[in-house]
């Protein structure tokens, strides 16, 4: 991240850019990064919430999760990101009873920050009528 001028008086940041390596992933955008954040946290407190918890079947406990999830993110992140909450059971955590796998997919532009301009001069004769 660095400034720029942006006129003789006034500068500007051209772009909030992560240090992740891949400019074509929406986690080159510090403001995305800043929402994967978050949702790493949501996640953890989603964790502290669940665990322990043995009165549930898996059904109501994959509701519970998704549900704890969802209503944390609602109405959050300013409509940049769309987010899906998927509370699996995996074979694996099936066999050892205790264990469950949860996806937060998170969907949001990638920011842009190359722009190509190009000039055309045309006779004025050439404007459509």
């Amino acid at each position: 991240v660095w400034v720029q001028n942006y006129d003789r008086r006034s500068l500007f940041f051209p772009a909030f850019q992560t240090v992740y390596d891949d400019d074509s992933s929406i986690l080159n955008s510090f403001f995305n990064m800043a929402v994967a954040v978050e949702l790493e946290k949501i996640a953890d407190r989603a964790w502290r919430d669940l665990t322990g918890i043995d009165g549930l079947t898996p059904e109501q406990f994959i509701a519970r999760s998704n549900r704890l999830i969802t209503e944390a993110v609602a109405g959050r992140f300013d409509g940049r990101v769309v987010i899906e909450v998927e509370t699996i059971l995996t074979a694996a955590d099936t066999q050892r009873g205790y264990s469950w796998s949860c996806n937060i997919i998170m969907y949001g532009n990638n920011m842009m920050t190359v722009g190509s301009f190009t000039i055309v001069a045309r006779r004025r004769e050439d404007l459509a009528q």
